[in-house]
């Protein structure tokens, strides 16, 4: 009996196989790239992208946290050299020990999944959060990766993605290649970590990149107004204003843009 898709888990399965061809082959140019040696996919559902992944002989790792969909994926024999952890992908983000408990791999990995509406860009924020240095090619709604790849107003998902992140490669996928057919089309993304840049010292342990969200959270509360204005809201902002003010004034009269991003977050970090 065919696994109906559920709407609490914002489920939709890739059905058109010449997409998931296309899928996998930009998803085996990111392995290349990166010199990744397994892969992680998060929410395989019935297995049908994992089919064709399988093809590119890495070993893989599942995390489902649908049993209806382990019962399938467990009992394909197409699908033995799977490794499936039945588990919330955002819980083992989440938490480091958990997610070295589970066996999932450590480094030398790419994480793959067709991600679900309501927490795919937070499983993404959370995942640059935790493992900043591995790649990414994942499919979410087309709007979310507009706002990566388009070079209109900056938000705050792409600020925090392309601190760690170059942007490889995109393509639209029309809401006519799942089923249940979404309401909106979806997008795929690859992304590399940067191999080199000014701000890595700054970034190099999950304390530094959890002050540095709060502080563009500060910065993106009121995206009109000047990056002094809004790093008065941050916590210590008052102290950290009077400490740039002092060195590096001309960044306060300015708005946080593409251009702008790595200079003004590596001065900000710096004082």
């Amino acid at each position: 009996m065919p696994l109906i898709a559920k709407k609490s888990l914002s489920q939709n399965f890739l059905i058109n196989p010449q997409t998931r061809h296309k899928v996998v082959k930009y998803l085996e140019q990111n392995i290349i790239v990166n010199n990744s040696k397994e892969i992680v996919e998060i929410g395989p559902g019935t297995g049908l992208l994992t089919r064709d992944i399988l093809a590119l002989k890495l070993p893989i790792t599942a995390i489902e946290i649908d049993p209806r969909a382990i019962e399938v994926l467990s009992s394909d024999p197409s699908l033995k050299p799977l490794k499936i952890i039945p588990a919330d992908a955002t819980e083992l983000i989440q938490n480091e020990i958990k997610w070295k408990e589970s066996g999932l791999p450590s480094d030398n990995y790419i994480l793959f999944g067709n991600l679900p509406f309501n927490t795919g860009s937070r499983l993404v924020v959370d995942f640059c959060l935790y493992y900043p240095e591995t790649a990414l090619t994942v499919i979410l709604q087309k709007e979310v990766i507009d706002k990566l790849t388009k070079a209109n107003n900056l938000t705050l998902f792409a600020a925090w993605i392309l601190l760690f992140h170059e942007v490889n490669s995109s393509f639209v996928i029309s809401a006519g290649n799942f089923d249940p057919k979404p309401k909106v089309d979806t997008a795929l993304i690859s992304l590399s970590p940067k191999q080199s840049s000014d701000l890595k010292k700054y970034l190099d342990t999950l304390e530094k990149r959890k002050k540095a969200l709060g502080i563009l959270k500060s910065l993106f509360q009121f995206p009109r107004k000047t990056i002094g204005n809004n790093l008065k809201n941050y916590d210590k902002g008052l102290e950290l204003y009077q400490k740039i003010q002092k060195n590096n004034p001309n960044i306060l009269e300015m708005r946080l843009n593409r251009d702008n991003l790595i200079e003004v977050i590596g001065l900000i970090l710096e004082s």
